[in-house]
Parts: structure tokens; sequence; C-alpha cells
């Protein structure tokens, strides 16, 4: 006598074909979407279910009969903390990126050859094989934070000229503002920005000089 499985249950129906269902992670049973020809067939599909489960992969197929563009639009929306720049970034990269090959596909069509062919579309059409994303006001800050380090200025007046809080048990004991030293640190940045300005300028002047000189040519 064959013994009972261990996952899910097989049955044949009066039509021949075999009907397979499991009990989920969510403890409810959860039926085949379509039957099979033979019992091994069903078998292998219960195996899978089994395998996405032991992994984590496993999608609730109800919670799946969705589509991404509604599913991905509601998730942005009903995200906590999500900062007005960070919404707007993420819809930018839904609406430009993602939408236009999932939007109308379900949340459980979607598995990892779509997304790798995605991908490779992607990287194949982007400029410089990147996903370019926009500019937001935040990266300026990010870049003086950046360069403000590379010429040497200590991370402490980096972190005051961006006004962040030096924490709860620093801000009780340093009252300092560093003022003069932020005033300096300032200067500092903006001459290198000028000669790196002035360097680029008179680069681009020889390049149009040597242009010039090969016209006459």
């Amino acid at each position: 006598m064959a013994g009972r499985r261990r996952f899910g249950r097989v049955r044949q129906l009066p039509s021949g074909r075999w009907q397979a269902r499991y009990k989920g992670p969510d403890g409810i049973d959860h039926p085949a979407p379509h039957t099979f020809e033979s019992k091994a067939s069903a078998d292998r599909w219960l195996s899978l279910q089994e395998a996405e489960i032991i992994r984590g992969d496993w999608i609730d197929p109800d919670a799946g009969r969705i589509d991404f563009g509604n599913y991905a639009a509601t998730w942005i929306e009903e995200r906590p903390g999500l900062r007005p720049k960070t919404i707007e970034l993420y819809r930018y990269l839904l609406r430009g990126h993602l939408e236009p090959t999932f939007g109308t596909m379900l949340v459980a069509d979607i598995h990892e050859p779509h997304v790798r062919r995605w991908r490779k579309e992607r990287l194949d059409t982007a400029i410089g094989d990147k996903i370019k994303t926009p500019w937001v006001l935040h990266d300026l800050r990010r870049s003086c934070a950046t360069g403000l380090a590379n010429i040497g200025t200590p991370p402490h007046l980096v972190e005051e000229i961006l006004n962040h809080s030096k924490g709860q048990i620093a801000s009780i004991y340093n009252k300092s503002m560093y003022r003069d030293e932020k005033a300096d640190a300032l200067r500092k940045w903006g001459a290198h920005v000028l000669a790196h300005a002035h360097r680029r300028d008179a680069a681009a002047s020889v390049q149009s000089l040597n242009h010039a000189r090969r016209g006459r040519a």
C-alpha cells in the first residue's frame, strides 16, 4: 500500500484527470489552478509548491491575482515613513521603468525569468548602461558632504555644516556651534569648486583653440 504524502493531497476525478491541493502557510487549503493528466504531474506540482514555501518564495495565489501596476501604486501610497521626494522617485521609477513591462501582469504571474529579461532590456536601452533617475535637491547636499570630506574636512564639521543632529549624548555635553570652523571649511570648499571650474574652462578654451587651428590647417 502506497504511503501517505507528507505534503498536499492528490485525487483522481471522474474525468480521469488528477487534482492537487495543499495547505499553505496561511492555514488555508489551496487547490492547483488546473488539473493534471497524471498523478506524477500532480505530485511534481505539489513538490514545487513545497519548495517555494521552504525557500520563503511562496505567494498566496489569491493575493497575487492583482495586476502589478495597482499593487505597486498601492504599496507606495501605503508605505509608512517615506519622504515626499522618495515617493516622487518611486513613482517615477514605477511609471518609467516598471509599468511598461509589468503594469498589466498579475503579481502571481511574474517570475524570475521575466525579471531577468526586463533587467537585460533596461540595461540594453539605458544610456551608459545605467538607469537614470531624476535629479533632486538633496543631491547637492550629498555632493557637498563628499567634497568637504575629500578636501580634509573633519567628519564632525561636515555633520555640523549639514545641520545633522549631534546625538543625544553629544548634544548634552558639546554646545559648540563651530561657527569659525564651519566658515573656514566652506571657504576652502568654495575655493576648491572655483579652481575646478576654472580648470574646466581652461580645458574647454584649449580644446576650442585646437579645433580652430585644425580648421585653418
